[in-house]
């Protein structure tokens, strides 16, 4: 993951990019938003096989690496994902 995705105050969510006239794809840069913008409920809704996962890994991270707690509720219990919470919760010394 590169520092400048993690920033503390800050979430990111992706790369932008845009379309230029000639077809060709121009990054824009990092899509950012407040972490208080998302300090209240987080839906992730998509198909199978959108990404749904990865970006809900990327988010734990986030939060987790700006001092948040998190509370998740996985019905379906993706033990990967559990394994990485766990592990990002111990090495930023968060209770688990």
């Amino acid at each position: 993951m590169k520092t400048d995705i993690l920033q503390k105050g800050y979430i990111t969510l992706g790369r932008g990019y845009e379309i230029k006239q000639d077809g060709n794809f121009g990054e824009v840069g990092l899509i950012k938003i407040t972490d208080a913008g998302l300090s209240t409920h987080v839906h992730v809704l998509g198909a199978t096989g959108a990404g749904k996962t990865l970006l809900l890994k990327f988010l734990d991270t986030q939060f987790l690496y700006n001092g948040y707690s998190l509370i998740k509720l996985d019905m379906k219990f993706d033990e990967d994902n559990f394994r990485l919470v766990y592990a990002l919760s111990h090495y930023l010394n968060k209770p688990f």
